[in-house]
């Protein structure tokens, strides 16, 4: 039974033991690591004895509450635990001899323990000297040495705890009545005691065999007698802080931990037990604010506190501080040595603790854009999870890891991809050298891509080497590659699906255009080369989201320093894919152009088409038909003889594949988005022929206009193309895809006939215009993606049961609202004849006009007609069109303002119709800021993912026009009216933005956004610390205060801004008097007679009347602007003196109930945040709004 105190309460005594302890569960152990020990239990096991109580502090926790709840209150359950704690040992040699071995290794610690048992059979009186023994074990210490050998071991005993020699006199049952001074003495052994003694049994029985583990590196009570609060020491907090890093399993301490724990009160505190008070002040002051680190590291070298001293006034007098460490090499000579001998009270073993624990402080910091980190081999990497992706390549291996949140700095996820390249070995010189190559090529290739700022390029963080290993940091991709889509999903063809593979396929080739214009390429561009990044706010909804596809792996970029066809030296590219490698590759000596990566993003986007027409299945049979005569994995191309000279040709299956695919109805070339994309694919990807001839010529395809043989694009034409696809899809909706509004289902045949599906499409279409047509065969097709509910098909054909329908091509199927298994059909208006839940309206005999509604569904907005047509005893079922429906709340607007009106109203379930113009002042902005999540990426792919989180709701349509009138009819509700048709709705919200007014100033449209600057805070900190900038002082910007506001913003960014006037003399003469009166690094200048954008990133030149120029880093300027559009004057709404709209608090309602306005239409700070804002505002009183009128209540607004 021992008696335990807790300091804040009374005594609690425990009777239970370790014995008497079973728990459910059996700890698992990390090789290595000592169970955690119950103080109340007063025993400690070592984890090879499967000891089934204490393997963690929760095993403690549980034990203590188990086991012990009736001895320890749970207010005393903190100070046990506290008490629980079980360092490992970190013995690297014998602290009384020279032996040394593996940290903690078995025989290193029986080795020690030899000593203690030699030790405690000293403290026996006996009569036989200790010297007869001659076989003692290696590394045992004679302690008939002399005076040398007693200091020693009085040196070893005063560094121990007092418990240890507690433990010696106890657990040993050794003498009370002997001193270790008398032992050192005594006749050690009484031979009729002893003759059938075993000594190494009794090692390992005794308890001190345990106890000498558990205190072996603990300082003397004396060494850090002072306490925190809860009974711990400094040194223990410090290894409470302890983290272990998966990735080489080594502990170091989180960055910052040092600053919260190492201050000057816990420092004097600790100092302060014998310190000089004379000198303490001063030590104290270094150890807790220059050498904060060097002090924690002497905390855990085993040192006392007179000794800390020593260490501290040494390294105080040389001036070495944290700033010195790490101590490596030469270094410890400076911090350990005299001329001829350690400096105290430095030993070898001491030395030895502080150079392996000083890698426990020293983990490195991360973060954007520094340079390339060297670490010491022995440095930890503070990561708190690892995984694996994928197999190691040719190059290295990579991981998916999380930082350590107190390790990042500059907008660094905690979650980042580590590419480790594998390490060289000086046997293999070959190796060694192509590793290093390697490394330094693509170090380089990542900091030059890297200032592209390409939102389609992975994201390069840091690169860093550790001794041998080299190791690269990128963004995290949670998508994985392009080729874990394709197999991980079934395409099911979309508007919103098709529009952004598109899309994404222009930010690729936006970003090889950005390589290729500096000279560079990527050499090895395959589906696992391209990542996939997760939209956000989709990952595990049921929406296909293709997300952000960023090109990576750069480390085969290869950068041309001259024009390629100049060059006389062959290519050295190696480890490439070759299944996608272009004709030229297979030349022997060829000199690659960047058209080589043409080629291959051809070869991918030709997979994607395939994928998404065929799916999965689909795709694996394309790839299993290109083989070569042998049957084995080919090029996308093949070896041709002509006359006797061998060229390429395009392969046979890949020719066929494509050829199959524009008879799709969804690849018609010209008619839809595929089938341009495949035109782009066949015509100027996929082309043997480059600019110069030199890899044979190839026959010409079809669509070659006059014969003409085409010769392959490169990346700024391939880009071109992709721009008049996207083009083409905002001026016609039907181009992106047909089965938005002619879906169609095969009824009862397996093998879809493309010809047949096409004529169905096509008849459908001119029924839909009023010339309606006798089907052919059985098959039903169903208009505006809706496929009715397998019991009204019964019912409107008049079958004997109920039929097998396979679903249609639909988009946002998975969004749509369910009767039985398919989407049904929703009408605004009540049911007339009930059937299974269903209601049909039907009138005439031959030709049966039937509205179907699904009742009781709140979601009642959209009418659709079914029309039922007999001709010659056969029947056509077709829903011939969908009638425009009055909505609750109309939002004109698609920007920011309006999404987030739009994320606010489906929260509440109102149905919604987004009005998107494709008009945004930001069109030509390439980044956004200052939006929490989304700093430094696109707008444009910003709007695109917004819409997309808002298609799980099933609550709101897009119309991608522009609307041109709108009115209040007499009944209250909106009629908004574009190209004709027109929309209805309860509520409006504007959101269409203002338009800038630019100054007449010649190029002035030409150099805005890339080099004129509306607002500091969105643009211009990229190009800070410039020499010069100007700021522009008209318009907006054109008096005093303004013009001197956005100046002292420019000012941050550069060291010198000059202030135009543009010729206003009154302006020019206030400025002056303003800068005389409060001087600022700031001059004037008066009249400009043009813009010209400069040759380097945001530079911009000003050229005035009297024929100079200056080149300016950037130019601030915020023009004046104007309310977008008619809308508010035709809905005769009031504007405030600027001439926006007023509106009034806190829901934004303008001058007419019902009308809200929201983003910059409505405020003076234009600004994205603001915008988010308001259009909150809105969102939520329109509904509110709404929701009091339908039930004859009174609004709160």
């Amino acid at each position: 039974m021992r008696s335990v105190q807790d300091v804040s309460r009374t005594p609690i005594t425990v009777n239970a033991t370790a014995a008497d302890t079973e728990l459910s569960q059996t700890p698992i152990l990390s090789s290595g690591l000592q169970v955690v020990e119950c103080p109340c239990c007063y025993r400690s096991m070592p984890v090879a004895q499967n000891w089934k109580t204490l393997g963690s502090m929760p095993h403690a926790a549980q034990h203590v509450q188990v086991l012990h709840k009736k001895e320890v209150d749970e207010y005393s359950h903190p100070t046990v635990l506290s008490w629980c704690a079980v360092r490992t040992y970190g013995i690297t040699a014998c602290p009384l001899c020279s032996i040394e071995g593996p940290q903690d290794a078995p025989d290193l610690v029986d080795h020690v323990l030899h000593h203690t048992y030699d030790f405690a059979l000293l403290s026996l009186p006996g009569n036989q000297s200790a010297t007869e023994d001659q076989n003692m074990p290696m590394g045992t210490y004679n302690f008939t040495k002399g005076q040398d050998g007693s200091d020693k071991l009085m040196e070893w005993f005063q560094k121990s705890s007092s418990s240890v020699e507690d433990d010696v006199a106890k657990k040993l049952h050794l003498s009370t009545q002997h001193t270790p001074e008398d032992s050192l003495s005594a006749d050690p052994f009484n031979t009729e005691e002893t003759d059938d003694f075993n000594r190494d049994d009794y090692i390992k029985q005794a308890p001190v065999h345990e106890s000498f583990r558990r205190h072996v590196q603990n300082r003397s009570s004396s060494s850090l007698s002072e306490c925190t609060d809860n009974g711990e020491d400094l040194t223990d907090r410090l290894l409470r802080e302890l983290v272990e890093s998966p990735f080489d399993r080594k502990e170091f301490f989180p960055n910052g931990c040092i600053d919260r724990i190492i201050t000057p009160e816990t420092v004097a505190a600790t100092l302060n037990a014998q310190a000089d008070q004379r000198r303490l002040a001063e030590l104290v002051d270094f150890a807790s604010q220059e050498s904060k680190t060097i002090f924690a590291i002497l905390l855990c070298c085993d040192l006392n506190i007179e000794e800390i001293h020593q260490a501290l006034r040494h390294f105080k007098s040389i001036r070495i501080d944290d700033s010195k460490l790490p101590v490596i090499g030469n270094d410890t000579k400076l911090f350990f040595f005299t001329e001829r001998t350690y400096q105290k009270p430095w030993t070898r073993l001491r030395v030895r603790h502080f150079c392996s624990n000083q890698w426990k402080f020293l983990a490195p910091i991360f973060q954007n854009g520094q340079r390339e980190l060297s670490l010491h081999s022995d440095q930890v990497l503070p990561f708190l999870a690892v995984n694996q992706r994928g197999n190691p390549g040719m190059f290295g291996e990579v991981y998916q890891v999380t930082i350590h949140p107190g390790h990042i700095k500059r907008a660094i996820n905690s979650t980042v991809a580590v590419k480790k390249l594998h390490r060289s070995y000086s046997e293999d010189e070959a190796t060694q050298d192509i590793l290093k190559a390697a490394w330094e090529k693509e170090v380089d290739a990542h900091k030059q891509i890297s200032q592209f700022n390409s939102p389609n390029i992975i994201r390069f963080m840091t690169a860093f080497t550790r001794g041998h290993e080299r190791f690269f940091m990128f963004e995290w991709a949670d998508g994985g590659n392009l080729r874990d889509f394709w197999t991980k999903y079934t395409s099911v063809l979309t508007e919103s699906l098709v529009r952004d593979v598109i899309l994404q396929f222009h930010g690729l080739a936006d970003a090889l255009d950005k390589m290729h214009s500096m000279n560079y390429r990527h050499g090895d561009m395959k589906p696992e080369n391209i990542l996939r990044v997760n939209t956000i706010g989709q990952k595990g909804s049921s929406y296909l989201d293709v997300g952000t596809l960023k090109i990576c792996d750069m480390g085969l970029s290869k950068k041309h320093t001259m024009a390629t066809r100049l060059r006389d030296v062959a290519t050295t590219t190696m480890f490439t894919s070759w299944r996608y490698e272009p004709p030229e590759s297979k030349e022997e000596n060829a000199i690659w152009p960047r058209r080589y990566d043409i080629w291959s993003i051809g070869c991918i986007i030709l997979e994607f088409i395939v994928w998404l027409v065929n799916g999965p299945s689909g795709l694996d049979k394309f790839n299993k038909e290109i083989v070569n005569e042998f049957g084995a994995e080919s090029h996308y191309f093949e070896r041709e003889n002509r006359s006797g000279v061998a060229s390429y040709k395009v392969h046979g299956a890949v020719i066929a594949t494509m050829e199959t695919l524009s008879r799709h109805p969804e690849c018609e070339d010209g008619a839809t988005a595929l089938g341009d994309l495949l035109k782009v694919v066949r015509t100027r990807l996929l082309v043997v022929a480059l600019k110069s001839g030199k890899f044979g010529k190839e026959t010409p395809f079809p669509e070659s206009a006059g014969g003409q043989v085409q010769t392959r694009a490169d990346a700024v034409a391939f880009k071109t193309a992709l721009e008049h696809i996207i083009r083409k899809g905002k001026e016609r909706p039907t181009y992106w895809i047909r089965a938005k509004h002619a879906s169609y289902l095969q009824f009862q045949k397996e093998n879809p006939d493309y010809d047949q599906l096409a004529e169905d499409i096509r008849r459908g279409q001119a029924f839909e215009a009023g010339l309606a047509r006798r089907r052919e065969g059985k098959e039903l097709f169903f208009f505006y993606g809706t496929l009715m509910d397998p019991d009204i098909v019964q019912e409107v054909l008049g079958l004997p049961e109920r039929p097998v329908l396979k679903p249609a091509l639909l988009r946002n199927r998975g969004h749509m609202r369910m009767w039985g298994p398919y989407p049904a059909f929703l009408a605004d208006q009540e049911p007339r004849v009930d059937v299974k839940g269903m209601a049909c309206e039907i009138e005439g005999t031959e030709r049966k006009d039937r509205l179907a509604t699904y009742e009781g569904d709140k979601y009642n907005e959209t009418k659709c007609f079914v029309n039922l047509v007999t001709e010659g005893g056969e029947t056509d079922l077709i829903v011939a069109r969908v009638m425009a429906s009055e909505y609750d709340i109309i939002i004109i607007g698609s920007g920011p303002a309006g999404l987030s009106a739009a994320a606010s109203i489906v929260r509440q379930d109102h149905t919604t119709l987004l009005f998107d113009s494709g008009k945004y002042r930001n069109a030509k902005t390439n980044h956004m800021h200052t939006v929490p999540s989304w700093d430094d990426r696109g707008p444009a792919e910003f709007r695109a993912a917004s819409p997309r989180d808002l298609e799980r709701y099933g609550t709101v349509t897009v119309e991608h026009i522009e609307v041109e009138r709108i009115k209040q009819n007499q009944n209250g509700i909106f009629e908004a009216t574009a190209a004709g048709k027109t929309w209805t709705g309860k509520k409006v919200i504007l959101a269409t933005g203002v338009e800038d007014v630019f100054p007449n100033i010649p190029s002035y449209t030409d150099c805005w956004v890339s080099g004129i600057f509306h607002c500091p805070y969105c643009h211009g900190w990229e190009e800070r610390g410039n020499p010069s900038a100007g700021m522009l002082a008209e318009g907006d910007t054109g008096n005093v205060v303004v013009a001197l506001h956005f100046a002292r913003q420019a000012l941050r960014l550069a060291k010198q801004v000059t202030l135009y006037t543009n010729g206003n003399e009154q302006l020019t003469k206030q400025l002056a008097d303003a800068l005389t009166e409060a001087p600022a690094p700031m001059t004037i200048d008066s009249k400009i007679k043009k813009l010209v954008k400069g040759p380097e990133r945001s530079q911009i030149e000003l050229h005035f009347h009297d024929n100079t120029s200056k080149t300016e880093a950037f130019l601030a300027h915020k023009p004046k602007t104007k309310l977008r559009g008619s809308l508010a004057e035709r809905l005769g709404l009031e504007l405030t003196p600027p001439g926006i709209i007023k509106v009034n608090p806190p829901f934004h309602q303008t001058s007419l109930k019902g009308v809200f306005a929201a983003g910059d239409f409505s405020s003076p700070m234009q600004t994205i945040t603001a915008a988010f804002h308001s259009g909150t505002c809105t969102g939520g009183g329109a509904p509110l709004q709404i929701q009091a009128e339908t039930l004859k209540q009174k609004a709160i607004f």
